[in-house]
């Protein structure tokens, strides 16, 4: 792509990060866009077919940095830290900058066909991402914790950090911790559970012998 397009191209982007973070998806317009691009209106659909195109690419490129952003934060961490790192990054965002895109993917909301099918393909790579926290954290308190109940407590992960997002600025550390500390009891009582059953288990294969 000739250097001249490719300016333009980010410059339209640029343009349209900013009205989204500042005035929210409602006032993103291709004539907005081109207002504050200061290109021609007809430049900017040159370039895009219509503004859910165009923020299908927004978001691509958010969700990028986002998870650039996660993976720092869980690097080189224990399984406990890495995973409360992980809620307190989220919750920062969604807590902070209501128009973040992570909150477009954890509500997963949108009838437009892009924004959709881009908000899928990133909710996947955050619940994958989960998930592998979540069997992590499990696994330290030597719980069998097969993939499928991974991908239902990341679902539910999601549900909290949702609802957390609906109450606006506030605490991230006492929220961050609440969700932390359901998903660690849950962990506790499992790792009590099994244990308690395998105790069982062999009181009567002692029996039996």
């Amino acid at each position: 792509m000739p250097k001249k397009i490719e300016d333009v191209t980010q410059k339209i982007i640029t343009a349209a990060l900013e009205i989204y973070h500042k005035e929210g998806y409602d006032s993103l317009s291709m004539r907005r866009i081109a207002e504050v691009s200061g290109l021609a209106v007809g430049t900017v659909y040159t370039h895009f077919e219509d503004k859910e195109a165009l923020l299908a690419q927004v978001l691509a490129g958010e969700i990028e940095q986002i998870m650039t952003q996660f993976m720092e934060t869980v690097f080189g961490k224990q399984p406990k830290e890495a995973l409360y790192g992980a809620i307190y990054c989220f919750i920062g965002r969604m807590v902070e900058t209501p128009e973040d895109v992570i909150n477009q993917v954890v509500n997963f909301e949108s009838d437009k066909e892009y924004i959709e099918r881009t908000l899928f393909g990133i909710r996947k790579q955050v619940q994958q991402l989960f998930v592998e926290l979540i069997t992590r954290v499990f696994m330290e308190y030597k719980v069998d914790i097969t993939e499928k109940d991974a991908e239902v407590l990341s679902e539910l992960l999601f549900g909290m950090l949702n609802s957390i997002s609906l109450y606006g600025v506030g605490n991230v550390d006492k929220r961050s911790r609440l969700v932390f500390d359901m998903l660690i009891a849950y962990a506790e009582k499992e790792a009590a559970r099994q244990k308690e059953n395998a105790a069982k288990k062999t009181t009567k294969t002692k029996k039996k012998s």
